[in-house]
């Protein structure tokens, strides 16, 4: 830089302090040449400006998440260096909201059915909802909605919290109350079943399972498998039997609630 080379001189950068006006040298990086500058912040605790300070870091970026109280290292994989992870159902077993229940039911005729019926609450917390049946002879399996049955006839079935720490939360299927479905979820025997309006409605969901079945349900990855259940509906899950054989149907629900995310 030609001529002279001191503050408040042409062609030097300079600043003026606040307290005599004097000019004072902006540094800079001699490799970058980007400017030094010093950010101040104001204290409410103590009324004074304060210079800003780098935040605190070691030679290495370290991520975090918040538990909704405190913050926690995020581990990676020693092999990988992946991110350890869990899927959000697995997470959900953890939290205690995830539950499970079951029916089985001997049949030997074809056409004799086995069936899980319940009411789904109103309200914003939703029931994500997969379905594994099996059956010793061949079967079909429906996921129906809305079915117009009359459930009060049926069978209490028992519901269970996947975390057995946290048996102490409840599914929000067990508090049902309003007709035509009293009280969790409920199991329909041959005789039940047929008297339901069951067949003027659409199954969501149709899968042969059994010897004499053409696939399986419970094999698929949960992406595909899983259904998000409206409220304040009935649904119904029933298994037909294809062979004259005695043999057992075999329906388990498996299922979290949880409440979407406000933007």
């Amino acid at each position: 830089m030609a001529g002279n080379q001191n503050p408040g001189y042409p062609n030097v950068v300079a600043g003026r302090a606040a307290a005599d006006n004097a000019p004072t040298d902006i540094f800079m990086d001699p490799t970058s040449g980007a400017l030094y500058n010093g950010l101040w912040v104001w204290n409410a605790s103590t009324l004074i400006w304060e210079k800003m300070t780098q935040p605190k870091t070691t030679d290495n970026a370290e991520v975090y998440g918040y538990n909704g109280t405190n913050w926690h290292e995020a581990r990676i994989d020693t092999s990988t260096r992946s991110f350890q992870t869990i899927e959000y159902e697995h997470h959900e077993i953890h939290a205690g909201s995830s539950f499970t229940c079951h029916f089985a039911n001997n049949v030997t005729n074809i056409g004799e059915m086995t069936a899980i019926a319940f009411n789904t609450p109103a309200g914003t917390k939703y029931i994500h909802l997969t379905i594994t049946a099996a059956a010793t002879g061949g079967a079909s399996v429906g996921l129906y909605e809305a079915p117009s049955i009359d459930a009060n006839e049926g069978t209490e079935l028992a519901i269970y919290n996947h975390n057995r720490t946290m048996t102490e939360n409840t599914s929000i299927v067990s508090s049902i109350v309003t007709t035509p479905v009293v009280n969790k979820a409920t199991s329909y025997n041959e005789t039940q079943a047929a008297n339901a309006n069951i067949s003027t409605t659409t199954p969501l969901l149709l899968k042969y399972v059994g010897t004499g079945g053409k696939g399986a349900i419970g094999g698929e990855s949960r992406g595909t498998a899983e259904f998000v259940l409206a409220a304040s509906t009935q649904y119904v899950v029933l298994m037909t039997s294809l062979t004259n054989d005695d043999s057992i149907n075999n329906i388990t629900l498996d299922w979290y609630e949880h409440t979407d995310k406000a933007a």
